[in-house]
């Protein structure tokens, strides 16, 4: 989703830092879906090719000899309609707050929202052309930083 952590396209020169960390452990993986909720053929695609990258990613950490015991990539939409993604974590965010992140689970869960929200600007990401950036994929970046 371009928003924190160390995007797909860095993580082999990643490895590298975190393994030459003598104390560091790595407990656990976790990525993010952007359109897990959305039943277009374009966006399954896409949500498929993240599950691919993430699984990518953890074979290499193992490679390098690291044995996250935790994996982490369903949210809300993925728990119910992605189950390959569920690993050993999921996080139940919009839903649990009582909200529906797609028709689809308004079919298979109730919920009833029970908050309103409101933020602050957490960070600012130089992001490469084409990338799409948050939930939805509502946004491409049309140019290079």
């Amino acid at each position: 989703m371009n928003r924190l952590g160390i995007p797909w396209r860095e993580w082999e020169p990643a490895l590298q830092v975190l393994r030459s960390l003598r104390n560091l452990q790595v407990d656990g993986l976790m990525s993010h879906f952007s359109v897990a909720e959305s039943e277009r053929p374009d966006d399954l695609g896409f949500t498929e090719e993240q599950s691919q990258r993430f699984q990518a990613c953890v074979d290499s950490a193992r490679r390098m000899g690291m044995q996250p015991r935790y994996l982490h990539l369903a949210n809300s939409a993925a728990i119910a309609l992605q189950e390959p993604a569920r690993f050993n974590l999921v996080r139940a965010g919009l839903m649990l707050y009582g909200s529906h992140p797609a028709p689809a689970l308004q079919r298979r869960v109730s919920l009833r929202p029970l908050l309103r929200w409101k933020t602050a600007i957490l960070s600012l990401k130089r992001v490469p052309a084409g990338d799409p950036v948050s939930y939805g994929r509502t946004y491409s970046c049309k140019r290079n930083p």
